[in-house]
């Protein structure tokens, strides 16, 4: 929570609500992991690599933190992972052959197709790659939080790095996330946007009564 004034010295209050929800999200999380224990057990025993994030405040915080790819899973327990033998899954590509995949404890895997679902990719880095190198530079990081955790380096940010709101280069906005996060930030967009829109104009204005 911080206090600031306003131009006109009437005080204002915010509340940095995003510092705190990792602390209502880890019990949540710690009671997740209890009540379906037997199911993650049979998925670490199938090779599956899971974790809850560096505090365990487990699946939003780590979108929010790093928009990772992320997997919900909900099923009976007559579908869960039943594996008798090791699995590949804990292991990673060392290299691609003509027809197989060779893995890091030597083993090789045959293959007809290889797809990776390497998760999301920046916008930062769409910018450098559509726009160019020197505006993705001049807007900088893009999501993330600056918890100071994996992949989401500080200092603290308070809300969603370069998201919905004007950046450093002019009349670049990112949008991203997902519905919810859309159906939220759309009002704050837009009359963002309006503001622009109005100042764009003013602008506008102002350049043709120099013209003539």
């Amino acid at each position: 929570m911080s206090r600031h004034d306003d131009a006109e010295g009437r005080p204002h209050v915010r509340v940095d609500s995003l510092r705190l929800l990792h602390v209502f999200q880890i019990p949540v999380y710690d009671a997740i992991r209890e009540r379906d224990a037997d199911f993650y057990a049979r998925l670490e025993k199938a090779g599956f690599m899971l974790d809850f994030g560096d505090d365990n405040s487990g699946l939003f915080m780590k979108y929010l933190r790093r928009a990772r790819a992320t997997t919900s899973m909900s099923a009976p327990p007559s579908s869960w992972p039943t594996v008798t033998s090791s699995s590949s899954l804990a292991v990673d590509v060392v290299r691609l052959t003509k027809d197989a995949i060779v893995l890091s404890n030597g083993k090789s895997l045959p293959a007809d197709l290889v797809v990776y679902a390497t998760g999301y990719g920046s916008m930062n880095g769409w910018a450098a790659d559509l726009i160019s190198p020197e505006v993705a530079a001049k807007v900088g990081k893009c999501w993330g939080l600056g918890s100071g955790t994996t992949k989401d380096p500080g200092p603290w940010e308070g809300e969603l790095r370069n998201m919905w709101k004007p950046t450093q280069q002019e009349a670049l906005w990112f949008h991203g996330g997902n519905l919810h996060q859309s159906r939220h930030y759309s009002c704050t967009w837009h009359f963002s946007s309006r503001r622009v829109w109005k100042e764009f104009q003013h602008r506008l204005t102002d350049s043709r009564q120099c013209t003539t």
